[in-house]
This record gives C-alpha cells, sequence and structure tokens, in this order.
C-alpha cells in the first residue's frame, strides 16, 4: 500500500509504503518491512530506489521513500516490449544496481519484473528489499553500524534469512533458491537472466500451468531459445541470457561485474554498428523439423454484412481451438489476435511482433449457400510462403473445409502428429449444419462479456440445442450464459442456477472429456451448491483435461479464493493471464483476486490497465473504486463509479457500489436514497439483499445488515462464497448471526 506525500520539511515529494492494516500484527510482515527499509538505506545508488526513513504512526508502520513517477517493468513488458537498443541499455542500469548491492554485501533474492521500475526519463529503479539476505560481509557491516545497541538477530529475522526456506516469487527463482540451500549472490544473477528472457521474448522463462510444473522446467529442463521467439536478438545477447541462466551456478555469471562488461561491450557494439538491433534486416533463420508457434488471424469478413461476422470470427476461433489441443503447438489465444481484426497488416511483420514462427490469414465469402474461404500461412521468422488454399463449398461442407484447413495446417508446420492427434484434431462435436451456424453465434455473442450479449448467446444456445440434443459444447456455453447472468445481476440466483445446472449436467454427460463442460460444473458447485468438494474435483478436471485454458485456471483460481488460499489463487490467475494476455475477464480476475489478497496495489494498477485497453468495460470500475477507497482516494472512488454508471446501462450493482462510496465518504443521505431507490425497484434487482446488506453495514446498521444477509443466503446469492475474504463484513465476525450465516454457508 504506497501513498504519495508531500515532505513539508523539506520541501519535497515522497511515497509512503504502509503494511495493510491486517499484517501489522504479523511479526514476519513487519520484519521485512524493516529489512527492506534497512537494506535499501544503505544502498547509495541512482539505480537503487532511496529510502528515507521508517517510522510509525497511530500503529501504523510505513517506509518513506524517493517519489516515482513512472511504471514497472512488468507493465512495460505487458503493454510494448523492447527495441534491442532500449532493452540493452535497461538491463545495463539493472546490474548496475545489482553490482552495488552485491558489492555492500546484500542479495535482494527477489528480482521480478514487477519489483523494477521504469522512471518517466528511462531510468532504472529496482524496489522492494524485503527479502533481501546480507551475505557474510553484508552481516559484518549490519553487525558494526548496530554494535552500539548490541542488539541480537531477531527470531523472525532468523527465520526470513536462515537456509533451507525457499523465499522468493517462483518463475524468477534460482535453482538452489528453489530447493533452499545456501545462497550467494548468483541467485541474483539468476533471477535477472529470467527477466532478462522476458523483456527479449515477453515470455517467461519458466512459465507452467502448476506450481510442480515451473519447479520441474527451473530445476531440470532449459527455457526455449529466445531467438526462436525474437529472431532478431543478436547472437552476443542470446549468449548472455544463456550464461546467466545457468543451473549450476558455478556455470553461471560469478559476479554482476561480469554480466554487467558483456552488456556493454554489447551495447557499445550496438551503437557502432557491429551488432544489428531489431530495427535492422534479421537474419532468416533455417528452418527447423517443426514449426511450433503459430498465430491465426481473424478471417476477414468480405461479404460486407456484419451479420455474417459471427461466421468469420466463429470458423477463426475454432481453428484455434482446435489446433490448440496439439501438444506440440504453440496457438495465440483469440483475445491476442481479434485485436488484429479489420486492420490490413503484413502477417511476415505481424509475426515477429507476436512472437511466433507462422501466421494463419485469409478471407471469408458467404453467398446464400456457398462458403468461400481463402488463406494464406507464412513462416514470418524466415519471409516464406508455406501453404496456401482456396476453398469454394457448400455451407453444408463447412465441417470437412475446416479439417482440412487444420489438417494442411499442421502437415505444413510438420507438427508429425500421432494417429491419437489426428484423430483428435479430426473430432466433431456436431454434424448438424444448422446447430453449428446456431453455436458459431452464441459464441460470437459469448465473448462480450457483457449481461445484453449473454443473452443473445444463450438464445443461440437453444437454438443449437433444438437441432442436436447431444451437443455439448453449446451446454457449457448456455450453462456458463445463466451463471453469468448470476453473477452480473440480472437473474435471481436460484432461476439462473438452477438453468444452469442443468445445462452444465448435460454438458458433461454429453462431452465427459470436454474441459469447458467440467469448469461450468465446478462453477455452478462453487456458487450454487456451496459444495468445495465437488468444485475443486471438477475445476481441477477442466485444468487436467485442457492444461492451456486460460478459462480453466480462471475457474480454478476462484475456488483457491473461497478456500482462503489467496496467493495460490493468485499464481493460478497469472498463469491465465500468461496464457491469455490480452483477454479482459482473465486481467480482471488478476485485479479481482490481488483486491481480495490485500494486494491494493497491483489490483488498482490491473483495473487501470483494463479500462486503458477498453474503456467501456466497466465491471473493472466496480472493483477499482472500493480499492481506491481503501486508499483514502475517496475523490477518485465516486468519479469511477459516476464515469462507469451512464456506460453501464445504470447497472444496478453500480448503483450499490455508488451508495458504498457515499457511506465510506460521510454521505449518509445520498447512500439512504440510493438503497431506498433500489428496494423500491425490488426484484428487478435480483442482488438486491446483496447490495442491501453492503451498504447497510457501511452505515454501521449491523441489525439491518445481517437481516440482509440471511435474505441474501436463504436466495443463495452466489457472491456470499467471498464473505470470508472480504473486508466489508470483518466488523460483524464476532455477531452470532454472522457466525450462523458462515456456518449455513459451510465456509472452511
Amino acid at each position: 500500500m504506497v501513498w504519495a506525500a508531500d515532505d513539508t520539511r523539506l520541501g519535497r515529494r515522497v511515497a509512503l509504503k504502509f503494511l495493510p492494516e491486517e499484517l501489522e500484527k504479523d511479526p514476519a510482515a513487519l520484519e521485512r518491512l524493516k529489512r527492506e527499509a534497512q537494506a535499501a538505506s544503505s544502498l547509495n545508488h541512482p539505480r537503487i530506489c532511496t529510502i528515507y526513513d521508517i517510522d510509525a504512526e497511530n500503529g501504523r508502520h510505513f517506509i518513506v521513500m524517493e517519489f516515482l513517477d513512472g511504471q514497472t517493468l512488468k507493465h512495460h513488458i505487458l503493454k510494448s516490449g523492447f527495441q534491442i537498443p532500449e532493452m540493452v541499455e535497461l538491463a545495463s542500469q539493472i546490474a548496475d544496481a545489482l553490482e552495488a548491492a552485491h558489492a555492500r554485501g546484500i542479495m535482494h533474492r527477489d528480482i521480478k519484473p514487477a519489483n523494477i521500475f521504469i522512471t518517466g526519463r528511462g531510468l532504472i529503479k529496482v524496489l522492494d528489499f524485503g527479502l533481501a539476505k546480507f551475505t557474510r560481509t553484508g552481516r559484518l557491516r549490519a553487525a558494526n553500524a548496530q554494535r552500539s545497541s548490541s542488539a541480537p538477530l531477531s527470531p523472525t529475522e532468523e527465520v526470513l534469512t536462515g537456509s533451507g526456506i525457499a523465499l522468493g516469487t517462483m518463475p524468477y527463482m534460482s535453482p538452489e533458491q528453489i530447493r533452499g540451500d545456501d545462497l550467494d549472490a548468483r541467485t541474483d544473477l539468476f533471477s535477472f537472466g529470467a527477466v532478462l528472457y522476458e523483456m527479449a521474448t515477453r515470455r517467461m522463462a519458466f512459465h507452467g500451468t502448476t506450481v510442480d510444473d515451473v519447479t520441474d522446467k527451473i530445476l531440470n529442463r532449459e527455457p526455449v531459445n529466445p531467438a526462436q521467439i525474437n529472431p532478431a536478438l543478436p547472437a552476443a545477447l542470446q549468449a548472455i541470457i544463456r550464461k546467466a541462466l545457468e543451473k549450476q551456478r558455478s556455470l553461471r555469471y560469478q559476479t554482476a561485474s561480469d554480466l554487467l562488461a558483456d552488456l556493454q561491450r554489447l551495447k557499445r557494439d550496438i551503437e557502432s554498428g557491429r551488432q544489428k538491433d531489431s530495427d535492422s534486416a534479421a537474419p532468416i533463420p533455417r528452418a527447423t523439423k517443426t514449426i511450433d508457434s503459430l498465430a491465426i488471424l481473424p478471417l476477414a469478413n468480405e461479404t460486407q454484412d456484419p451479420e455474417t461476422d459471427y461466421l468469420s470470427d466463429g470458423i477463426t476461433e475454432m481453428l484455434i481451438n482446435n489446433l490448440s489441443q496439439l501438444p506440440k503447438l504453440r496457438v495465440l489465444p483469440r483475445s491476442t489476435v481479434f485485436r488484429y481484426k479489420g486492420r490490413e497488416l503484413d502477417p511476415i511483420t505481424l509475426g515477429r511482433e507476436l512472437g511466433v514462427r507462422a501466421v494463419l490469414a485469409g478471407r471469408v465469402v458467404h453467398r446464400a449457400d456457398t462458403l468461400t474461404i481463402k488463406v494464406e500461412l507464412v513462416d514470418a521468422a524466415r519471409q516464406a510462403h508455406l501453404w496456401g488454399g482456396n476453398f469454394s463449398r457448400k455451407l453444408d461442407d463447412i465441417f470437412a473445409v475446416q479439417e482440412e484447413i487444420a489438417q494442411q495446417i499442421s502437415e505444413h508446420m510438420r507438427l508429425h502428429l500421432s494417429p491419437q492427434e489426428k484423430k483428435k484434431l479430426a473430432a466433431r462435436d456436431t454434424v448438424n449444419r444448422e446447430a453449428y451456424q446456431a453455436f458459431l453465434r452464441a459464441l460470437y455473442f459469448w465473448n462480450k462479456w457483457t449481461p445484453t450479449s449473454s443473452w443473445r448467446a444463450l438464445e443461440h444456445c437453444r437454438e443449437a440445442i433444438e437441432e442436436d440434443p447431444a451437443y455439448a459444447p453449446a451446454h457449457a456455453v448456455m450453462a456458463d450464459c445463466y451463471t453469468s447472468l448470476a453473477v452480473f445481476g440480472d437473474l435471481p440466483a436460484k432461476e439462473a442456477f438452477s438453468k444452469a445446472k442443468a445445462a452444465a449436467s448435460k454438458a458433461v454427460e454429453m462431452g465427459p472429456t470436454l474441459s469447458d463442460a467440467h469448469l461450468a460444473v465446478g462453477l455452478i458447485n462453487l456458487y450454487f451448491d456451496w459444495d468445495w468438494v465437488n468444485a475443486e474435483k471438477h475445476l481441477r478436471r477442466a485444468v487436467d483435461l485442457s492444461p492451456h485454458s486460460a478459462r480453466a485456471h480462471y475457474g480454478l483460481s476462484l475456488w483457491l479464493l473461497v478456500q482462503q488460499r489467496q496467493q495460490e489463487a493468485i499464481q493460478e490467475a497469472d498463469c491465465a493471464l500468461e496464457l491469455d494476455p490480452l483477454s479482459l475477464p482473465m486481467n480482471f480476475n488478476v485485479g479481482y483476486l490481488n483486491y481480495f489478497a490485500g494486494n491494493n496495489d497491483r489490483a488498482i494498477e490491473q483495473f487501470e490497465r483494463i479500462l486503458e485497453m477498453d474503456a467501456s468495460f466497466v465491471q473493472a470500475s466496480l472493483i477499482l473504486s472500493p480499492a481506491y477507497m481503501r486508499k483514502g482516494l475517496l475523490p477518485k472512488a465516486l468519479a469511477t463509479i459516476e464515469k462507469a454508471l451512464p456506460q453501464s446501462g445504470n447497472w444496478s450493482s453500480l448503483r450499490g457500489m455508488l451508495g458504498v462510496v457515499h457511506a465510506g465518504s460521510g454521505r449518509a443521505n445520498e447512500a439512504r436514497q440510493i438503497l431506498d431507490d433500489l428496494k423500491k425497484e425490488g426484484a428487478s434487482v435480483p442482488l438486491l439483499s446483496y447490495w442491501a446488506a453492503i451498504i447497510s453495514n457501511a452505515l454501521q446498521d449491523k441489525e439491518q445488515a445481517l437481516d440482509w444477509l440471511e435474505k441474501a443466503c436463504e436466495e443463495r446469492v452466489g457472491l456470499l462464497v467471498l464473505l470470508k475474504v472480504a473486508s466489508g463484513f470483518r466488523n460483524l465476525s464476532q455477531e452470532p448471526r454472522y457466525q450462523a450465516i458462515l456456518q449455513r454457508i459451510g465456509l472452511p
């Protein structure tokens, strides 16, 4: 929790980093804050954020630190990536900071993009020394500094710094850090290698779908050659990354000074023209046996009829879904490629921008009962045409055309499919053309993720199921539509979830190996049945069936949140976001989970980024507003809701949040007026009991809040599963009626 402040004595802008209120009594958290202040304040270096003081006021501990204007390295990587000269310059600055810290006997132990800041002037600042550990030299310096007090090492400090304990952030930890071995400065160099890999490729060096998977990759497997992802990388930079990521530390860079020297040598060569940067023509790599990454661009709808967009979009999405099943192939998700819809772009340039070897582009024309599809597959890295096809068929042959395109792609990318994989690629969920077209329409609207579009998607799911009652994906999407309408507050929970449950059960019955079917059942078990055991079973099954599905990891993250396993939930959400980085729902989920975990700054950063991506995505405003309130930014909280309300069509949940903001800002009359208005609307506001409870509690009317919570419990309002992790009702925790509600829900 970081606030901007003015130092009135010295007339300067500073930042105040507070411990979250709930961690004030946590000795480890207090020790970490103290450690951050001690470690960083002992380092006077322009590439390390300056610490001015550590203090406490009214029982709240905080650090006074340098005010920085800019963004984190993580944000920059997600947003735009780097040109080679800029990357090398920034990497040199990071290495310079590590050299300074190591020279003072300090290991950072948590080097990652989120802990590196780029100022508006393009300068690096390394942040968060909360996990720092002093080497023997550093301990001697610290001991000399504290000799006058003769203070012994605290038990908590011994826990934080002792060997045998793995501390850090999983995808960036060194092998020795994961094993809990004794560490030296070389652990930071491995972490920096992982950061440099991500700067060069915009992908994590050691990404996995589970913690065990990431651990195995760090300990036993080499990351994908960064040049396969970004062919423009100079050979010298590839060598630097490889050496920094050596698993055996004796083969790794031994000092930050050595690493810095190599980066500065590369920087000199780039500036003198001896090394090509990313603006130069990259050498064409030799063809490999297998092309392992693919972007399928949205097929252009040349029918000139927006009503047939569902067809071109649907065929694109089904090709993405089918080819994503192949374990040897990385296919970019729908949200990443659909941002290029309607734009005429060079596939080779786009392939390099997206970091994929191959790009499929094409066009669709639908006239009467004839479907014409023209596609071209290019090798972006080698700047070579791989295959082109022109298909003109009756609409009844749509399945055969899609199957043939997928097969041609796999053959020309030299994937060498097994018989089982070929069978999987050719599998059809329905052979009914009308059912399939209705399902494509349903997907088209479902992907818009709004209440209105959910109703439209539901209508087309019904059409698909009428044509083919055994169409499992249509049942799964129908279940998702009903579930979302309950969560959006557009349909009463009991009505929505009973219909969702029937559709999801049918989906699992008809498609027992369909990941989305198990996801639908798991979410209903979670939000309506309050059946944690079966929810976990189905949500984990969804991940097992489709480990590269962002939605599957999204579902599991929600179960982990309800189980109060917030950090694991965030790891799953981050995994989902890595798989589908431009998906608004996946971005929202990361902010949502961080909000409930108390990571307010990251939540705010995430929601603000979503609104930059799409200002009409009002769900982000719904949680961004209370996040601002937590930081005392009441005018921003109010402005956020007031801006979103007209965009949302006066959504009742936003009005409910407006009541909460008014109550929290001391405007009780305005809050009561909103509550009265919602009550007058009655049944047209399915989440009335939930929002009435929150507003009443914000107005300090405990009995009224408990009355409404009991009503919400009777109505099976799904959001009640968050009571244990939500901060808004903590003042009721000792109330017998509140305890009875928790027992009725069965929260752990």
